[in-house]
């Protein structure tokens, strides 16, 4: 009687299971991916260089933006969601400009905030100045 046997077979590796995690993993990371289209805001700074066209005072709009969202305009105080109604009246006066000053411990969240409605005013040049 023989107790060893010798002659040992190969087992097959079924690849189901492989299939079936490569699937869950393909799932979980369409499911978890953004299909957003991040916007971009061109961003014209201040600087001292030579080709920097004039401020013309008369026809620039003042965009004071403080902590926690707080603006002020041309030296008054208005509310967050007022702020497109605001600069699109100074446009319909002669605007062309707009200045936009972070004030001191402004977050870069609320400067955003900020910018989206003066960039989709209709300003021919948009600075943003610290």
């Amino acid at each position: 009687m023989r107790l060893n046997n010798s002659s040992s077979r190969r087992r097959v590796i079924s690849l189901t299971s492989l299939i079936d995690v490569v699937f869950l993993l393909l799932v979980f990371f369409m499911l978890s991916s953004t299909f957003l289209k991040f916007g971009t805001v061109t961003i014209d700074t201040t600087g001292a260089g030579i080709n920097d066209k004039p401020v013309d005072l008369t026809r620039t709009v003042l965009v004071h933006v403080g902590v926690q969202g707080a603006l002020r305009v041309n030296g008054l105080n208005i509310e967050p969601g007022t702020l497109t109604t605001v600069l699109d009246n100074l446009i319909d006066k002669g605007a062309a400009q707009a200045v936009v000053v972070a004030m001191p411990g402004t977050s870069v969240a609320d400067l955003v905030s900020a910018l989206i409605p003066v960039r989709r005013s209709q300003f021919t040049s948009i600075r943003v100045v610290d």
